[in-house]
């Protein structure tokens, strides 16, 4: 093939040009017979060196210029014939001749890697910097060139076309008010027509309507005014018979009205009196309070006072250990025992008589036997159980089954008596309250504890 030698080995162009077979062997025959076979080739020669393939490619890469008068076919062709030297060459160090080249080998590729360094050393500056004026320069004026065509020619359009279209509108505005203005006056006219026609239709019917009303006024004033008194009265005074025969069986009854009037009257004074009643107690468990509580919940408030003004005064570290030390002491504050609301009250308390108490020791009594027999067959329950699980190994699956519902059956007998005594015991205590008062009596009295609380030794 075309570009090799006659042993069939690649042109040395590279070689040739480098003096890379002088630089080894020290033999310049050897070098010129690489010349006259690459001579003998046919082919145009490119220089490596400057002006050589490497400027070519430097110029046409880096700075976007031509190939510096060589054809691409030539370029392209020499760049060809020297990587098949190169393969070639990498070929004959794997067949055994590494060790004779390994010096040559070493030479050139510090100087390929001299000129890749010294390349890409200068290619990447003037590459970041395309990119950059690409990116941030060139992107932006394209746009702005985009945006000012655009206002340009919005400009010329308006410039264009604003005076004949004002021109237009006002015209089809004056036009479209005239016809609206003359739609107008014709509903104008036509209500105002209606209503002459409206009116005098009016006061004919008003004089009729009058007339009309004229005349029967005059009969109702001279004919039918007995009659229909007479009949109003009659039917008035049956009414009156019944709603006053009503009346007296009503309160005749043992539980009728006299009964519920009587209870109305004593439920209101009883009202009454139990808030007298409560508010006497406040006042003088109040003041009470006030003798033996009141030097020291002075003294507490001023001690919080004196606090609270530390705290407020302070700052940093100090203020932290000092808003601390305050909620600490709003822990730990004199607080005297609450007022007693009016379930509590001691003038509401009602002693229980003695068959109350009689009752409920029996009932105290009673509950002790129902607790006692159901510890009993609770007991039992547990021994069959340990008696069971002794002998389980030797138990069918069927009596372990019917052995589980038994303990299922037990446990929910057994919740089921707590649950009773548990509701019998809620009955009891409701039954067994120290108050005599019930729960409208006891909201009747609540805003008059609420007043108490809030006035009566507010704290800080």
């Amino acid at each position: 093939p075309t570009y090799t030698t006659k042993e069939r080995q690649p042109a040395m162009i590279y070689v040739i040009e480098c003096g890379a077979e002088f630089e080894v062997t020290g033999d310049k025959k050897k070098g010129l017979a690489a010349a006259a076979l690459y001579a003998a080739s046919g082919v145009a020669h490119v220089r490596l060196r400057s002006p050589g393939l490497k400027q070519c490619l430097w110029n046409c890469c880096l700075e976007g210029m031509g190939y510096g008068g060589y054809s691409a076919s030539e370029i392209v062709e020499t760049f060809r014939v020297y990587t098949a030297e190169r393969v070639q060459a990498v070929w004959r160090a794997r067949n055994g001749e590494g060790a004779k080249w390994a010096r040559v080998r070493e030479l050139f590729r510090r100087r390929d890697l001299e000129i890749l360094r010294m390349v890409y050393g200068a290619w990447w500056p003037c590459t970041r910097r395309q990119r950059f004026l690409r990116t941030f320069v060139y992107r932006k004026l394209i746009a702005w060139a985009w945006w000012a065509r655009g206002v340009a020619k919005r400009k010329n359009l308006f410039r264009l076309t604003f005076w004949p279209l004002r021109t237009w509108r006002i015209e089809a505005r004056r036009c479209y008010n005239a016809r609206e203005k003359a739609k107008f006056l014709k509903i104008i006219w036509l209500k105002l027509t209606k209503k002459r026609h409206h009116n005098a239709w009016k006061k004919w019917v008003q004089k009729r309507v009058r007339d009309r009303a004229k005349a029967d006024r005059h009969y109702r004033e001279y004919y039918l005014t007995e009659q229909e008194g007479a009949k109003c009265f009659s039917c008035w005074l049956s009414f009156a018979r019944q709603r006053r025969l009503l009346r007296r069986r009503w309160y005749q009854r043992p539980k009728g009205g006299e009964a519920l009037r009587k209870r109305c009257i004593r439920g209101r004074k009883l009202r009454a009196l139990i808030v007298w009643k409560y508010y006497q107690f406040l006042a003088k468990h109040c003041k009470l309070r006030a003798t033996s509580w009141f030097r020291r919940i002075r003294k507490d408030d001023e001690s919080r006072r004196v606090l609270a003004r530390e705290v407020s005064r302070s700052s940093g570290v100090k203020k932290h250990e000092l808003t601390q030390e305050l909620a600490e002491f709003d822990r730990l504050r004199v607080n005297p025992p609450p007022i007693p609301t009016p379930a509590h009250a001691a003038c509401f308390y009602v002693a229980p008589s003695d068959a109350e108490l009689e009752r409920r020791e029996a009932y105290q009594h009673q509950k002790k036997l129902r607790m006692k027999e159901h510890k009993k067959l609770v007991l039992a329950g547990r021994k069959r159980a340990k008696a069971f699980n002794a002998s389980v190994r030797s138990r069918t699956n069927q009596e372990v089954r019917n052995e589980k519902r038994k303990r299922e059956k037990d446990e929910d007998a057994s919740q089921a008596r707590l649950a009773v005594e548990a509701a019998m015991d809620a009955f009891e205590t409701k039954r067994c309250t120290e108050t005599t008062l019930n729960e409208d009596q006891q909201l009747l009295c609540a805003p008059l504890l609420a007043y108490f609380e809030s006035k009566v030794f507010p704290r800080e």
